[in-house]
């Protein structure tokens, strides 16, 4: 095996914000939500899908970005949904990080 060489230039910090479990269009989803130095991140382990997203409370973009990674429409809305009434969850008990 060919040894490959590469070379780490920088590190971040990346945080998980939540992680749910959403039932939408039939299906059951494992949802990882995040930030990191770009902004939010989305990680649905169950399906081999992740990805940039929104703010948490932008439902139309964090959708768009979900189906453009292979989920249905009904599904990408659902799980946009769902990350954004978690996060707001926890605003507003102040058991979450805020965005």
């Amino acid at each position: 095996m060919k040894e490959r060489s590469f070379k780490i230039t920088d590190t971040y910090e990346a945080e998980l914000l939540f992680e749910i479990t959403v039932e939408t269009d039939g299906s059951s989803f494992l949802v990882l939500y995040g930030q990191h130095i770009n902004g939010g991140w989305c990680c649905i382990p169950n399906w081999g899908i992740g990805c940039e997203m929104g703010s948490p409370s932008d439902t139309f973009h964090n959708a768009k970005k979900l189906v453009q990674h292979g989920l249905s429409i009904a599904a990408a809305d659902g799980i946009a949904a769902a990350i954004r009434v978690q996060y707001l969850s926890d605003k507003l008990h102040g058991t979450g990080h805020l965005y």
